[in-house]
């Protein structure tokens, strides 16, 4: 590819983003474009998927909510780009130049490749090592399992953020912000983490031998089973006791209700982020609005549990008791819902109203944005107008719920039950019958439209 069929394709993008007839988004699936300059170029929306950008200049361009999936930056000069919501899961980034970098809600968690037959070939993991993110922007993004070896994140703001099992070893990261962020079993041996800070974050089993803690405050840290130097356990491991944890849970109920029917204007919103809640009953609680993102709910009881508008992005609720519970407009972006009964709950769309109950107008929707429902129980569910794109239901139990008006780009659904579900184009799926049965014409409902949820597919 040319730099001249580049500016064509980057014209041309230009004007879609604009709304102009006849223009296409940029698509450079694929393309091999080591070693172009893309400095301060509007790449927001395009897809990247696959496409080797290895030593490209990407300095000041926008890359915000680009598809980068499996894509090459290795060497690469981003500094100072916007990467916001960005999807560069098993994206490489090794050595590339990220300083100042906006990666707020970028996802760099794991990539799945499928072959042409959409069966699992292998993960592939996002790689970072040697990368510069010094006062990089990281706020909320994603990056589970990511490779961060001997990278440098100086002052980076890694606020909330969800890097369970990253691999930090060697990593320069003086003066880091991991406040709120989910740490849970981290390598972070050698590491210089001086002056980090560690509020709120979830670092259960996290590996620190040899890492520089000087300055480190770990108030308020999660620290059940972390590996650390016994030089620093006196001074710095003020960590939460269970028993502690259970009065905590009662007191923020109290201040949670009462928030609840003040409408804001009093008490405290329930706010356990990165929590460790496994096996809690929470059953028949109102948590509405509550903040549990990042938080550790395996096997946990909500069973007819009030969840409207909560937070449960990127939460491990594997197992978990879910029957009949409400989650109108609730956040369960990149949660892990694997074998979770929710048999008769609601993920439908929430109307909003405002101080005086009075309507907005606004509705809304529930976001299962690449959550992992593998083997959950969803009979008879209501998911009206939810987010599934890029979820996955393998081997889900979806018979009888309702998928009306849901978004399924890249849904998977292989091998799920959707007997009885009504699908998102509105048709119905029909029983699963024997091999030497059919339906008579008399019996056949009426023809519906395919529905079509597509999956990402790499010929592998």
């Amino acid at each position: 590819m040319t730099p001249q069929e580049i500016l064509q394709l980057l014209k041309s993008h230009d004007e879609w983003l604009n709304h102009k007839s006849g223009a296409r988004r940029l698509d450079l699936a694929m393309a091999d474009l080591q070693g172009f300059d893309f400095n301060t170029c509007n790449l927001r929306l395009g897809k990247l998927v696959g496409a080797d950008m290895s030593g490209c200049d990407l300095s000041n361009a926008d890359l915000s909510s680009v598809d980068g999936f499996g894509a090459s930056f290795e060497a690469a000069d981003l500094t100072n780009s916007n990467c916001f919501r960005a999807v560069f899961r098993g994206a490489n980034f090794r050595r590339a130049i990220l300083q100042g970098t906006n990666l707020r809600e970028a996802d760099l968690r794991r990539g799945l490749l499928l072959n042409r037959e959409g069966e699992d070939v292998r993960r592939i993991l996002s790689t970072l090592s040697g990368a510069d993110l010094e006062r990089a922007d990281l706020r909320e993004a994603r990056a589970s399992f990511g490779d961060f070896r001997g990278a440098t994140l100086k002052d980076a703001d890694c606020r909330g953020a969800l890097m369970d099992g990253c691999d930090f070893s060697k990593a320069e990261m003086a003066g880091v912000n991991f406040e709120k962020a989910n740490l849970k079993n981290t390598d972070f041996r050698g590491a210089d983490l001086t002056s980090a800070k560690m509020t709120g974050a979830n670092l259960s089993g996290a590996k620190m031998q040899g890492a520089k803690l000087e300055g480190v405050n770990l108030t308020r840290v999660w620290l059940a089973h972390a590996e650390i130097d016994s030089q620093y356990t006196v001074d710095i491991l003020p960590t939460m006791l269970s028993e502690d944890l259970a009065e905590q849970i009662d007191l923020a109920l109290d201040q949670h209700k009462i928030w609840l029917d003040t409408n804001g204007k009093a008490g405290e919103r329930f706010d356990l982020q990165n929590a460790e809640l496994s096996g809690v009953d929470l059953s028949g609680r109102p948590l509405d609005g509550a903040n549990l993102r990042g938080v550790d709910l395996r096997g946990a009881n909500l069973s007819g549990t009030r969840l409207v508008l909560a937070d449960l992005s990127g939460a491990d609720m594997q197992g978990c008791d879910m029957r009949n519970s409400v989650l109108d407009g609730a956040n369960l972006r990149g949660a892990n819902l694997g074998e979770a009964d929710l048999t008769d709950c609601r993920l439908a769309t929430v109307q909003i109203t405002g101080d005086e109950g009075d309507s907005t107008g606004r509705a809304w929707a529930a976001n299962l944005t690449s959550a992992d429902l593998t083997g959950s129980i969803l009979r008879r569910a209501n998911l009206q107008g939810a987010n599934l794109n890029d979820a996955n239901f393998s081997r889900a139990d979806l018979r009888d719920a309702d998928l009306t008006e849901t978004r399924t780009n890249a849904t998977i659904l292989e091998g799920a039950h959707l007997e009885g579900t009504i699908l998102s184009n509105g048709g119905t799926a029909l029983p699963e019958l024997p091999k030497d049965e059919t339906l008579s014409p008399e019996e056949a409902p009426p023809k519906q439209a395919p529905t079509k949820i597509g999956k990402r597919k790499i010929a592998g």
